[in-house]
């Protein structure tokens, strides 16, 4: 009896042995970074009750030169003074030549204070892997304008442009950026922007 034990616990070792060996020497898939986004910093302004901001984002690149269906990612964020996001980021896509905005209405917040500081970060993301880049000459602007006159009152034209690189591996994109893969790069993709305590 204690003979058929040892054998069995003699396999069993082996077995796992032989697993962990497999395991060890297995080739491993090598992920590859997606695009690093491409950050534009507005610097801060405030809105008060009956004005919103506006973000407006546009595409200056040719859309015959890219395959049908080519868009950028886009990532809106709007913090307010303390670094704390006022809304949760917009996420959607821009055609190629094409121009969208994004409005937040102060009225929307909660905030115990008339006047709401904040500024605006619009991250675009795009495939690396075709050449022309779709989304290289993608440009932003914030506005703030009165609700009732729809007349513009702050113009902020031109935001400082950083890249910043993702630090945890993703999938890279081996096709042009469309609706749908801009969807799954959204849900693994994370801008870390780092901000002060003030604006």
């Amino acid at each position: 009896m204690l003979s058929k034990i040892g054998n069995v616990t003699n396999i069993l070792v082996t077995a796992t042995l032989c697993l962990a060996v497999v395991t060890a020497y297995a080739p491993q898939g090598q992920a590859q970074e997606i695009a690093p986004a491409t950050n534009h910093f507005f610097g801060a302004a405030a809105m008060a009750v009956g004005q919103t901001s506006r973000a407006n984002i546009a595409s200056f690149e040719d859309p015959n030169e890219f395959p049908p269906g080519t868009v950028c990612g886009i990532i809106i964020n709007y913090f307010a003074a303390d670094g704390t996001l006022l809304t949760s980021p917009f996420r959607g896509v821009l055609d190629i030549g094409k121009t969208i905005f994004v409005d937040l209405n102060r009225n929307s917040l909660k905030a115990p204070v008339n006047r709401v500081p904040f500024r605006v970060v619009v991250s675009v993301i795009g495939n690396p892997n075709l050449v022309p880049d779709p989304c290289g000459d993608v440009r932003a602007t914030v506005e703030i304008y009165d609700n009732l006159s729809g007349r513009t009152m702050v113009f902020i034209a031109r935001p400082d442009t950083l890249t910043t690189e993702q630090t945890e591996p993703q999938v890279r994109p081996s096709a042009p950026l469309t609706r749908s893969l801009a969807a799954r790069i959204f849900a693994l993709a994370t801008v870390r922007v780092s901000f002060g305590s003030g604006l």
